[in-house]
């Protein structure tokens, strides 16, 4: 979350870090402090999308690692009775 404002004491500042916000941007600002907060965070999200596959993909190989393993401890459960 990004604040931008024209009230920026220090009490306001923590309040907003405190509250979650990630930016805390003072007016007067200037384009280029907006296109870097917006830069970081497409950069960011997307970052965080990658990951979130990588996760599943790996979640889903796990998972079916799992499977295998259940099935082989079953089949020799029943051959060694």
């Amino acid at each position: 979350m990004v604040v931008l404002t024209a009230y920026g004491d220090a009490d306001a500042v923590k309040s907003c870090y405190d509250a979650g916000v990630s930016t805390f941007l003072k007016k007067p600002f200037n384009f280029f402090e907006i296109r870097n907060v917006v830069k970081n965070a497409v950069a960011i999200k997307n970052l965080s999308s990658h990951l979130d596959e990588m996760v599943q993909e790996r979640t889903t190989e796990l998972e079916q690692r799992l499977r295998e393993i259940t099935a082989l401890n079953k089949f020799f459960q029943r051959h060694l009775e």
